[in-house]
């Protein structure tokens, strides 16, 4: 009998107004949508930017050294962008199918 008492004090309290106006807004639910088009946005980007400006290490060690992926999770990552790369290459024409490298063609 004394939880209902508490949580019927809760709901018409500040806090409780405020947590029943998230539930409406539905603020997880929006939440995870913005992050998931923000993540399908900045992966691209992050693709074109490492290719326009490389670093040290290739997009795949990079993008799991940032995420801080590690397990079969990095190995994936790794290997997804990997195989990326020399698609990439293979688009452009400068695979070399031969000694599978990417060619110094200009």
């Amino acid at each position: 009998m004394e939880l209902a008492k508490l949580k019927a004090r809760f709901e018409t309290s500040f806090a409780g107004e405020v947590v029943a106006e998230l539930l409406r807004l539905e603020v997880v639910e929006r939440s995870l949508a913005l992050a998931s088009k923000l993540f399908v946005a900045v992966i691209p980007l992050s693709i074109i930017i490492s290719a326009v400006v490389p670093g040290a290490d290739n997009f795949g060690d990079s993008l799991v050294n940032r995420l801080g992926l590690t397990g079969a999770g990095a190995e994936a990552t790794r290997n997804l962008f990997a195989t990326q790369v020399i698609a990439a290459a293979v688009v452009a024409g400068t695979w070399d199918h031969r000694h599978h490298r990417v060619s110094n063609q200009s």
